[in-house]
């Protein structure tokens, strides 16, 4: 998503090397939350809780490198697409999944957002940012609308 609003502020065509691939799109709050809630539990009783932990989307809400690229130009009303073949220089997964069941049985966790949220607040921050708006504003209207 920044190199995609950064094209768009400086004029430049997105270009997507990978554009079929998917990703687990999430907002930054998703896992953060998830990591406090864990830290709450891990203080409550480590042994329990102790290990690796996945937050994330549901693997329903995965989308495509081009699809997100499309969310940001219909969101911002200007900038364009193009495909570039890959230089052999960057390794890309075409598909990015995270399970998450540990988090969804054992703590409760779920994702608050959903895609179209997600893409929506994040496109929105930056809009906001890039017309001027003050960072820590934007993002203490986001943190109040995630945790309503």
């Amino acid at each position: 998503m920044p190199d995609c609003v950064r094209a768009i502020r400086d004029g430049r065509v997105i270009e997507l090397r990978n554009p079929a691939a998917t990703r687990p799109w999430q907002h930054v709050l998703e896992p953060l939350s998830g990591y406090l809630l864990l830290a709450a539990r891990l203080r409550e009783s480590p042994e329990a809780y102790k290990g690796a932990w996945n937050f994330g989307p549901a693997s329903s809400e995965v989308r495509t490198v081009l699809d997100v690229a499309e969310n940001i130009v219909a969101s911002f009303g200007r900038g364009s697409i193009d495909f570039v073949l890959g230089n052999g220089k960057h390794h890309e997964a075409r598909l990015l999944q995270l399970n998450c069941d540990k988090a969804h049985h054992l703590l409760g966790w779920h994702p608050n957002w959903n895609v179209e949220q997600t893409l929506t607040m994040t496109t929105d921050w930056y809009k906001a940012v890039l017309d001027g708006a003050e960072v820590s504003s934007v993002t203490r209207k986001q943190l109040k609308d995630y945790f309503a």
